[in-house]
C-alpha cells in the first residue's frame, strides 16, 4: 500500500495503525497504473549520490588524518614549550650559580692578595732583619744609614697595610630565593591554550556567467587581461585591465558606467576605503601605486605614490599597504613610505632578465599572456614626491612634534628640532622635487645633535693616543693608529666611521699594553741586598736596574719555590725556599727560620749535575750537586716541579761556557688570518700566552732561539707580511731577528727567523711548495715547506691549508699524501729518493689549518664546548681518528690539547663565541666548532725534543680562527771534525746486523732487499735478497727474513762514540727486481747500541706518510780494541732524568 499523504510505503497493519486518518491510502496495483518509474534516471541519481558519499567519506578520513597530524604537531609544540621553560630555568640557575661563583672568587681573590701581601712583607722584613744583623758591629755608616731607611720604610708600609685591613672571623653566603617565579608557576593551569583553528572550506563553482565589459574605444588588436577586481557596498565593481592600461567602473548589471585611462600598465588592486582603491602600476623603470576613488558614479584619479621597488600585488590592512614583487613582500604606509621589508624568497627559481639570456628557455603557448617582467631601478635614478605629499608629511610631523615629551632634552636641541619642523621639512621636500636625494636640513639637525658625542670622541682618541705613546716599545712608531683617526673631520659619515673604529682602537691598546707591561717588571730595591753583591753594584742596581744593562737581555724575575726537604728514609725535615736566579746563574736555598744564609747555600749553575724525578711521587725531586751531594725536595705539585727543572736547565743553557750549542728553544705558530690585516700587536701569540698549556711565566721573558711562523689566507703581500712579522717580533722580544727564509703559495706563508748569533749555524736552506687546490692546480689550498740544518741536526717545517668540509675527509688524507710525495721530489735529497720527506729529516714539524672537524651533532658539540669538556671533543676529533686508523699523519705526535676549538669564532668578539651558523643564498651552512689549527711533529728515535707549551692566543680577534702557538726544546748534535789526533786514538768500529725480518704489504710473493743509508757511512749499502720467509699471506702481506750472511757489515767514516751515538741509519725495503721501488722505510737509532753482544730492535715501516708494516731484528755497534772518546760531551738537555734511568751512588 502507498500513503500518498506521507509518500510512504506501508503494509495493511501499518495502514491501520499509522495511516487510518489519511485520506489517500491506495493499493500499489492501483497506484502504478498512472505512475512512470523512470528507472534509468533513478539509477543515475543513485550513482551520483554514491559518488558524493564516497567523496564525503574520503574527506572525513582525510580530516581524521589531519586531526592526528595536528595533534602530533601540537604535542611537539607543547614539548618544545616545556623545553624552552626548562632552558629558561636552566639559564636562571646558571646565572645564579655564576653570581655565587663570582662572589666567591671576588672574596677569595681579595683575601689571597692579602695573604700574598703578608708573605711578601714578611719575607722582606726577614731579609732586612738579616741584613741589619749582618751589618751590626761593622763600621759601614753609609750602608747602615741605607739599611735603616729601608727598614723604617718597610715597617711603615706594613703598619699602614695592617691599619687599613679589618679582621674578619668568618664569611658566609645567604640565598634569598625568588618566590615570584614559584608563585607565578603555581597559578598557571597549563602551558598554553588549545584552540580550534578555523577550518579551510572548499567552495565549489555551481554556475558561471560571462559578461562583456569592453568599450567601443578599446583596441580590437589588444587582448583584455584583467588583473584585479574590487567590489563595493552598492554592488559596483572596479576592474583593472593590464594590457589596455584601464580601470573600468561596472554597475550591478555589469555595464561599464565609467572608465579611467592609466598611462602605465596596471597590476594588483585592493580596496582601501568605502570609495577608494589602490592599484599597482609599472612601466619600464617606473613603479608605483595609483590611488583612485568613486564620486557620483564617476571613476576619478587620485595621488600616485612613487616606489623604488617593483610592485605586482597589493593588499590593505589597518592603514598600511602590503606590496609584493614576485619574490619580496614590503610594508608601506598610505603616503608611500617604505616601513619594512618583511620577507624575501631566496629559494625561488625565478631568474632575472640577464640570467634568462644565458640559458635557453622552453617555448610557451602562443595564447599565454606574460605578466610584466621584474624590473629594477637603474643606479642613480631617484623617485620624486609631490608637494601635496610633502605638505601632508609636514602637517603630520607638526602634530607629532606637539605630542613629544621634550622635558629631558637640552634647550639647544629643542630649538633646532622646532626650526626643522617649521622650515627644514619644506626645504628638504623642495630638494627632493628638484631631484636632490640628500636631506641637507635634516643632516644639519643630526650633526648638531651629535656635537657632544663628537667632542667626547675627540677627547677619547687623544687619550688613547697618549696611552700609545706611554706604552711605546723600542723604536715602534709614535702610534699604531691610522692618522685619519686623529682628525675627526666633519659630516655625519665621518662621525659614524669614527665610532666604528673606536672599538678596534680599544682592542688594539689592550694588546699593546701586554708588550709594555712585560717590560716594567724591574725588581724592588731589596732584591739587591744579597751577600755576594758589592756596595758599588748595590747602589748602581738601585739606580739603574738590570733591565737597562742591555737591550738584548730583558730583566728575568727571580723564581721562588716553596718546598719540603726530605732526608734519608723519607722523613720530612723542614720547609725551605729554593730560589732560581736565571739572570745571575745561581741557585740558592733559603731556610724559612730566617737565619742568615751561609755562603755554601748558594750554588753556581755549573755545580748542578742532575735533576732526578721520582716516578713514585710526582712531587719529589733529587738535586745532584758536584761531589755527588744529593738533596731531596718535595714540591707543592708536579707542575711546580716541572717548572723548577725547566728553569734550572735554561739557566745552565744560558750560562754555559761550552763552545757548541746542544739545545735550542723553538717557537712554532700557525694562524689562519681569514684575510684580516696583520698588525704589530701579537705578542701574546709569540710569547705563548693564552688558553691551554702556556709557557712558564719566567721562561716567557726569554726569547726563543728560532721562530717558525706559518699563516693561511693572508691578504697582504709577502714583503709586507715579513716586514710586519719582524716588527712585531722586535716589539715583543726587543731583538732584530734574522730572516732565514720565507716561502709563499698564494695566501699560505711560512717564515723562519732566528737570533742573530745563530744565523751562522744554519746551513743548507731549501724551500718548496705544493698545490692541492682544484685539480691540484690552484694554490688556495696546499703547502709551503722550508728545510735547513742547525749544526748537525736537520729540520723540515711544513705549513699547510687542507681541503675544508666535514664530508671531505678522504680528500684531506689525499692532500697529505700528495704533499708528502711532491715535497719528497722537490725538497728532499736526490740520492735519498727511496725515503719520503718525513724520513729524510731528523725533525719534521707539520703545522697549519688542517681543517679536520669534530664528528658529532652540532648541538652536542656546542654543549660540550660550553662545558669545556675537551676530552669529549678530542675523542671525536677527525684527525685523531685518522691517525688511529693509520690513514693519515701516521707517526706524527701532538701535545695534549687543553684549549677550546680555534674555529669558527666571531671576529673582534672577546671570549669563545662561535659563529657556527652561516646563512647563504643557497641555504644554511653549519660550521661546527673545530680544532682546525694544529701543530704536529715527527722526530727520529733517540733524539731530544720536548714540548713545553701548546695553546692558542685569546687576545688576537681579527680572524675567525685563533692563532695557535707551541714551544719546543730541541737537542742539537754537532758536526764531527776529524783530526790527526782523533784518527790515532780511534779503534775500528763496525755496525753489524745479525738478523732482520720485515712485514711488508704486497699482493704477491716476491724477494726483497734492504737498503741502508746514514750520514756517518761512506756510501749507501744494500743487502742480498732474502732467502726465506717467516710468513706469507698472498694478497695481504709477506714477511721476508735476512740472516747475517745476507746482510752487509758497515764501517762508519768516524769511530768517535759520542758522535755515533747521535747518528741514525735509514733502512728501506725494496723489491729485488725493482730497486727504485720502496715498500717501506724506517729510521734506526745507534744510541745505546755499542756492545759486544747484539741487541733487539723493532720499528714501524712508513711509506709516503702511511704506516705499511714493521721491521725487527738484532744488531750492535762492535768495537775492536779500546775505544777512546775524542770529545767529552756535556748535554744540557740530559740534565733531567727519571729515577728509573739514573742510579745514584753515595760518594
Amino acid at each position: 500500500m502507498l500513503c500518498q499523504d506521507h509518500d510512504q510505503l506501508c503494509c495493511s497493519n501499518c495502514a491501520f495503525v499509522n495511516h487510518r486518518q489519511c485520506t489517500n491510502v491506495t493499493i500499489i496495483s492501483e497506484t502504478i497504473k498512472n505512475f512512470s518509474t523512470g528507472l534509468k534516471q533513478l539509477e543515475e541519481k543513485i550513482q551520483a549520490i554514491v559518488t558524493d558519499l564516497k567523496k564525503f567519506e574520503r574527506n572525513r578520513e582525510a580530516g581524521i588524518h589531519s586531526v592526528e597530524e595536528s595533534y602530533n604537531a601540537r604535542l611537539q609544540e607543547v614539548s618544545d614549550a616545556r623545553q624552552r621553560i626548562n632552558a629558561a630555568l636552566n639559564d636562571i640557575e646558571k646565572n645564579t650559580l655564576t653570581e655565587l661563583d663570582e662572589m666567591k672568587t671576588t672574596l677569595q681573590s681579595s683575601m689571597k692578595k692579602d695573604v700574598e701581601k703578608c708573605n711578601k712583607l714578611n719575607d722582606e722584613l726577614k731579609q732586612l732583619g738579616d741584613a741589619v744583623q749582618d751589618l751590626g758591629g761593622k763600621n759601614k755608616a753609609e750602608l747602615e744609614f741605607i739599611a735603616s731607611k729601608k727598614s723604617l720604610s718597610k715597617v711603615q708600609e706594613s703598619e699602614e697595610f695592617l691599619n687599613k685591613k679589618t679582621v674578619v672571623i668568618g664569611l658566609s653566603f645567604s640565598f634569598e630565593p625568588n618566590t615570584d617565579i614559584e608563585q607565578y608557576l603555581s597559578k598557571q593551569v597549563g602551558l598554553g591554550k588549545i584552540l580550534l583553528a578555523d577550518p579551510i572550506n572548499v567552495f565549489s563553482c555551481v554556475q558561471t556567467n560571462e559578461y562583456d565589459v569592453s568599450l567601443s574605444s578599446d583596441s580590437h588588436h589588444t587582448t583584455q587581461y584583467i588583473t584585479g577586481i574590487c567590489v563595493f557596498d552598492n554592488d559596483t565593481i572596479i576592474i583593472a585591465d593590464y594590457n589596455l592600461k584601464k580601470l573600468k567602473l561596472v554597475d550591478q548589471h555589469y555595464k561599464v558606467i565609467s572608465h579611467l585611462d592609466v598611462p602605465l600598465s596596471v597590476g594588483g588592486m585592493c580596496r582601501i576605503s568605502t570609495n577608494k582603491v589602490a592599484v599597482t602600476v609599472c612601466e619600464d623603470t617606473t613603479n608605483g601605486i595609483q590611488l583612485c576613488f568613486i564620486n557620483n558614479g564617476q571613476l576619478l584619479k587620485g595621488n600616485q605614490l612613487q616606489l623604488q621597488e617593483e610592485c605586482t600585488g597589493i593588499a590593505h590592512h589597518a592603514g598600511t599597504l602590503f606590496v609584493t614583487s614576485r619574490k619580496t613582500l614590503y610594508l608601506y604606509n598610505l603616503s608611500g613610505e617604505l616601513l619594512q621589508k618583511i620577507y624575501e624568497d631566496t629559494t625561488s627559481n625565478y631568474r632575472d632578465d640577464e640570467e634568462d639570456d644565458e640559458e635557453d628557455e622552453e617555448d610557451e603557448d602562443e595564447d599565454f599572456i606574460e605578466m610584466p617582467p621584474l624590473r629594477t631601478t637603474p643606479p642613480g635614478q631617484k623617485k620624486r614626491k609631490s608637494n601635496s605629499h610633502a605638505d601632508h608629511d609636514k602637517l603630520d610631523l607638526q602634530k607629532r612634534f606637539t605630542q613629544l615629551d621634550l622635558s629631558q632634552c637640552e634647550a639647544k636641541f629643542k630649538q633646532a628640532l622646532k626650526d626643522y619642523i617649521d622650515q627644514g621639512v619644506s626645504k628638504d621636500s623642495a630638494s627632493l622635487n628638484a631631484g636632490d636625494s640628500e636631506l641637507h636640513e635634516f643632516s644639519q639637525l643630526l650633526e648638531s645633535t651629535a656635537d657632544g658625542l663628537r667632542r667626547e670622541l675627540d677627547k677619547f682618541i687623544r687619550n688613547i693616543d697618549t696611552l700609545h705613546e706611554l706604552l711605546r716599545v723600542g723604536d715602534r712608531k709614535h702610534s699604531t693608529l691610522d692618522s685619519k683617526l686623529k682628525l675627526t673631520g666633519s659630516g655625519l659619515p665621518s662621525l659614524l666611521e669614527q665610532m666604528s673604529r673606536v672599538r678596534t682602537m680599544v682592542l688594539t691598546i689592550q694588546t699593546e699594553a701586554h708588550d709594555a707591561i712585560q717590560l716594567t717588571a724591574i725588581p724592588s730595591e731589596y732584591e739587591f741586598l744579597d751577600s755576594h753583591v758589592s756596595e758599588k753594584e748595590f747602589v748602581a742596581g738601585v739606580v739603574a736596574g738590570p733591565f737597562l744593562k742591555s737591550k738584548y737581555l730583558p730583566y728575568i724575575p727571580l723564581s721562588k719555590f716553596e718546598v719540603k726537604q726530605i732526608k734519608h728514609g723519607g722523613k720530612v725535615m723542614s720547609k725551605i725556599t729554593l730560589n732560581v736566579d736565571l739572570q745571575t746563574g745561581k741557585y740558592s736555598v733559603l731556610q724559612v727560620a730566617g737565619k742568615h744564609i751561609p755562603e755554601h747555600s748558594s750554588f753556581d749553575h755549573d755545580r748542578i749535575l742532575h735533576l732526578i724525578k721520582s716516578t713514585k711521587d710526582k712531587c719529589n725531586l733529587d738535586v745532584i750537586l758536584d761531589g755527588k751531594m744529593k738533596q731531596t725536595y718535595s714540591f707543592a705539585d708536579p707542575h711546580a716541579r716541572e717548572n723548577f727543572c725547566l728553569q734550572i736547565r735554561q739557566m745552565k743553557n744560558m750560562h754555559s761556557t761550552e763552545a757548541e750549542i746542544d739545545q735550542i728553544s723553538l717557537f712554532v705558530g700557525t694562524w689562519n688570518m681569514g684575510n684580516a690585516a696583520m698588525n704589530n700587536c701579537f705578542s701574546t701569540w709569540l710569547k705563548c700566552m693564552g688558553s691551554g698549556a702556556s709557557r712558564d711565566r719566567v721562561l716567557g721573558v726569554i726569547p726563543h732561539d728560532v721562530y717558525v711562523v706559518g699563516t693561511q689566507q693572508s691578504s697582504t703581500s709577502e714583503k709586507d707580511w715579513v716586514s710586519r712579522l719582524k716588527a712585531g717580533l722586535k716589539a715583543c722580544v726587543l731583538i732584530d731577528m734574522e730572516l732565514v727564509e720565507v716561502c709563499s703559495l698564494w695566501g699560505i706563508r711560512l717564515a723562519i727567523l732566528c737570533k742573530p748569533e745563530h744565523k751562522a749555524h744554519i746551513t743548507r736552506v731549501q724551500r718548496s711548495s705544493v698545490r692541492t687546490g682544484i685539480a691540484n692546480a690552484l694554490g688556495n689550498k696546499g703547502a709551503v715547506a722550508i728545510s735547513f740544518y742547525f749544526n748537525g741536526t736537520s729540520f723540515c717545517f711544513i705549513n699547510t691549508h687542507l681541503t675544508s668540509g666535514d664530508e671531505k675527509c678522504n680528500r684531506r688524507n689525499q692532500n697529505f699524501r700528495d704533499i708528502v710525495k711532491n715535497l719528497t721530489l722537490n725538497l728532499g735529497q736526490k740520492h735519498l729518493s727511496l725515503f719520503d720527506i718525513t724520513s729524510q729529516f731528523q725533525h719534521v714539524f707539520w703545522l697549519g689549518d688542517l681543517n679536520y672537524p669534530i664528528e658529532e651533532d652540532i648541538k652536542m658539540i656546542l654543549r660540550k664546548v660550553h662545558e669545556k669538556d675537551i676530552g669529549f671533543l678530542m675523542e671525536r676529533d677527525q684527525l685523531r681518528k685518522q691517525q688511529k686508523h693509520k690513514t693519515s699523519f701516521s707517526g706524527f705526535q701532538e701535545a695534549e690539547v687543553t684549549f677550546l676549538p680555534t674555529y669558527r669564532l666571531e671576529r673582534n668578539v672577546p671570549g669563545n663565541k662561535y659563529a657556527w651558523k652561516q646563512v647563504k643564498t643557497t641555504g644554511v651552512r653549519i660550521n661546527a666548532p673545530s680544532y682546525c689549527d694544529r701543530v704536529l711533529w715527527k722526530s727520529y728515535p733517540g733524539t731530544f725534543v720536548e714540548n713545553v707549551a701548546y695553546g692558542c692566543s685569546d687576545a688576537i680577534l681579527s680572524s675567525d680562527h685563533r692563532p695557535v702557538f707551541s714551544s719546543f726544546n730541541v737537542g742539537i748534535s754537532s758536526e764531527f771534525i776529524q783530526t790527526l789526533q782523533s784518527l790515532s786514538e780511534m779503534a775500528p768500529v763496525t755496525i753489524v746486523f745479525t738478523t732482520v725480518e720485515a712485514q711488508v704489504k704486497t699482493c704477491c710473493k716476491q724477494y726483497f732487499q734492504l737498503s741502508f743509508y746514514s750520514s756517518c757511512l761512506p756510501d749507501m749499502f744494500r743487502s742480498q735478497p732474502n732467502t726465506s720467509f717467516k710468513e706469507n699471506k698472498i694478497g695481504f702481506f709477506t714477511v721476508p727474513v735476512w740472516l747475517k750472511t745476507n746482510l752487509p757489515e758497515m764501517r762508519p767514516l768516524f769511530a768517535d762514540q759520542s758522535y755515533l751515538e747521535d747518528q741514525h741509519i735509514l733502512i728501506a725495503v725494496i723489491a729485488q727486481d725493482a730497486a727504485d721501488e720502496s715498500y717501506g722505510e724506517c729510521v734506526v737509532s745507534l744510541r745505546g747500541m755499542f756492545s759486544e753482544e747484539h741487541k733487539d730492535f723493532e720499528y714501524l715501516l712508513y711509506h709516503q706518510g702511511e704506516e705499511v708494516g714493521r721491521i725487527s731484528g738484532k744488531f750492535h755497534v762492535r768495537t775492536v780494541g779500546k775505544q777512546n772518546n775524542t770529545r767529552t760531551m756535556h748535554r744540557n738537555y740530559s740534565l733531567i732524568a727519571f729515577d728509573t734511568e739514573y742510579q745514584y751512588e753515595d760518594p
